[in-house]
């Protein structure tokens, strides 16, 4: 095994020249390749460590089937914490709080480093039947998979030593150093450092020859990199989501994390009662909910009544329709056509269902990253050793699940608190409403959904105090001989007439200081209607004075 390169500090002005350095130092017919530990925000393009790891597993075969899925970090503590709650509910409320799903992702990890025993915990148990119920699989089992076909030696290990590793990023969290611990092990690991000149953010560029790299022989563990704030690109990742789920549900229609959140989602917004009616509907027929969705809206279009679904069927329609058109390109186009129509599809939806909250440059740069993406992987090549799970348009499929497991491993720095309790997407323009609440099944069908009730009175709930907003006064407070008793007109007419009297009352009894209060009117004067009247000129106003011809004749000299 030769040498592999660890650069924490990676900075885009020098990663020329610190790739120039390590391609110095190997063989050259060893296999270069280029890993970060995760993308950048707004990059959905570039290849990451765990995304390595999936495609190696791809390759040998290690899945399940074909259509096994990948679920994002985000979706392992969710699907976690429904697993805990529907435990729970057995003898208890429906809920899971952080500090337990925290304790039982542990325990997992635990039960994954001796998978032949039986889980100790009954949590870890439902959980481990959840991903094979969905025929999905999470970072901790692809890490666990990759170490045993890597133990086992044979084509993969062989193919493996003759890689050199460049692997720049941060190291954030566990999983990662774990994953290094595992590429690394049986190598000499060589730690990067790049000192560029202080005066580069004057310049426009920076010169190659400018940045001075040295590197130092690694003895210890990975140094963990300081805890800074991991930035993120709300209107990208939420697009992503949105459609990174619809493309995991045409792989695997198993897929229920993927499902719900498609459904979820603006482009279909299904409410939750119907989400709930469905899940009954699956239980009962024995079927996968996509499965269920799709049979119910074929036989509603061919004219069946009576299905508590029916309500919901123009949203089911929508989703079943976005599955039948994915389907149809990659079934009657070649795979090329088939991916670009299909990103086009997902997109345009995205979009629409952004409304004006999406910049349209944001949109379109989405795409262009997709159809980049795609192209790079089918020129890659994509199928797995002796996999033939789709007959039809299975290039197609294979193309569009390579892009499902670069979006679902682009990104591993989260923090449980905020995933768990939904704190990251409530900003995005894209928002999905918490998973464990849209699982929930109602107590009773008068229960009212949360989003239902108004704003200030879920915050006073949560809170637990008042609002601080005026209030209108509650209707036990009006007495019930004036609640419902009578009209209100006719109540508005015996309180006018009260004032009446009782101001005629008050004049009568005080007529002076009641004068004395009186206002002159401005209106009419300002009007103009109150001004004296001219009086019509009589024979007595035309007479003359005697000394009138004097007087004109005074004023008409000159």
């Amino acid at each position: 095994m030769g040498d592999c390169f660890l650069w924490t500090d990676h900075d885009a002005n020098a990663r020329e020249a610190v790739l120039g350095y390590a391609r110095s130092k190997c063989q050259p017919n060893n296999n270069f390749v280029v890993l970060g530990t995760e993308s950048v925000p707004g990059d959905i393009r570039s290849r990451t460590l765990l995304g390595f790891l999936v495609e190696t597993l791809r390759r040998a075969g290690s899945f399940p089937n074909g259509a096994t899925t990948v679920l994002t970090v985000p979706e392992h503590y969710l699907a976690l914490q429904l697993c805990v709650a529907r435990v729970k509910q057995e003898t208890g409320p429906f809920g899971a709080t952080g500090g337990e799903v925290l304790f039982n992702d542990s325990q997992y990890q635990q039960h994954l480093a001796a998978p032949d025993e039986h889980p100790a915990s009954e949590f870890v148990q439902k959980y481990v039947d959840f991903l094979a119920h969905s025929n999905t699989a999470n970072h901790w089992q692809v890490l666990a998979k990759f170490r045993a076909i890597v133990a086992s030696g044979g084509d993969v290990g062989a193919r493996l030593a003759r890689c050199v590793f460049f692997v720049h990023g941060a190291v954030r969290s566990k999983f990662v150093r774990e994953c290094l611990a595992t590429l690394f092990e049986g190598r000499r690991v060589q730690l990067l450092t790049a000192e560029m000149p202080l005066d580069m953010s004057l310049n426009e560029g920076c010169d190659v020859s400018d940045v001075s790299v040295s590197s130092e022989t690694l003895l210890g563990p990975v140094p963990e990199s300081s805890p800074t704030g991991v930035e993120s690109e709300a209107a990208t990742d939420s697009m992503t989501h949105v459609v990174l789920a619809f493309l995991r549900v045409l792989v695997n229609s198993r897929d229920e994390v993927a499902l719900a959140t498609a459904m979820a989602s603006p482009v279909v917004r299904l409410p939750h009662d119907a989400f709930t009616e469905l899940k009954r509907l699956s239980l009962e027929s024995g079927m996968p909910m996509c499965q269920t969705v799709v049979s119910y809206v074929l036989r509603a279009r061919l004219g069946a009544q009576e299905c508590a679904l029916t309500p919901f069927l123009c949203k089911l329609s929508e989703f079943v329709d976005v599955l039948h058109r994915l389907q149809t390109f990659a079934e009657e186009e070649d795979a090329t056509t088939a991916v670009r129509k299909a990103v086009g599809l997902l997109v345009s939806r995205v979009r629409s269902a952004g409304g004006h909250e999406l910049a349209w440059d944001r949109v379109l740069e989405l795409k262009a990253d997709l159809l980049s993406l795609a192209e790079s992987l089918e020129l890659s090549g994509c199928e797995a050793e002796g996999e033939s799970e789709w007959r039809s348009g299975g290039g197609t499929l294979r193309v569009l699940r390579s892009m499902a497991d670069v979006l679902s491993t682009r990104r591993l720095s989260y923090n449980p608190t905020f995933v768990l309790y939904n704190m990251d997407s409530q900003g995005t323009p894209l928002n999905v409403p918490r998973m464990l609440d849209y699982f929930k099944t109602p107590e009773s069908p008068e229960e009212v959904d949360e989003y239902c009730e108004p704003l200030s009175k879920r915050i006073s709930n949560k809170l637990g105090v008042e609002s601080s907003c005026p209030r209108r006064a509650p209707d036990d407070a009006i007495p019930p001989t004036q609640r419902g008793s009578r009209p209100l007109a006719l109540l508005n007419a015996e309180t006018k007439g009260a004032r009446l009297a009782s101001g005629r009352a008050a004049s009568e009894e005080h007529p002076k200081k009641l004068a004395s209060k009186t206002k002159r009117s401005l209106m009419p004067e300002i009007n103009g209607s109150a001004k004296r009247k001219k009086t019509p000129k009589t024979a007595s106003s035309r007479q003359l004075l005697p000394n009138q011809k004097t007087i004109t004749s005074f004023f008409a000299r000159t």
